[in-house]
């Protein structure tokens, strides 16, 4: 028996949850897709998503997470990773995008430049 494995991969799942609770039609949201992009991605439909997207991983999103839930790039980082991205400025840089999640010692992260 192989070790593969038909699970849906986390970014496909995401897509298709944007899909579903913003009544996207199936293949119209893709893995860079942001509010920007769809018709009707406001505040609602954001609380809206973030609900689902609770529900379809069985996670919880913060306030801080559903104001900062506006792309699908966004929503599979908060999946993947578990805790929090924010734009952020790097002291004597630029802007990146910081994702963290939760260990033993306290919360690790990295960072991306964007």
């Amino acid at each position: 028996m192989s070790g593969h494995t038909h699970e849906k991969s986390v970014e496909l799942r995401v897509i298709e949850v944007v899909e579903r609770t913003l009544g996207c039609p199936p293949g119209t949201v893709g893995p860079r897709t942001s509010a920007d992009d769809v018709e009707g991605w406001d505040s609602i439909a954001q609380l809206n998503l973030s609900m689902a997207i609770e529900q379809e991983f069985g996670i919880v999103l913060t306030a801080e997470h559903v104001m900062d839930l506006v792309s699908v790039p966004v929503a599979v980082a908060f999946v993947t990773f578990g805790v929090r991205i924010a734009g952020q400025v790097e002291p004597g840089g630029g802007p990146s995008l910081a994702v963290g999640w939760e260990s033993k010692q306290g919360v690790d992260q990295f960072r991306i430049g964007v």
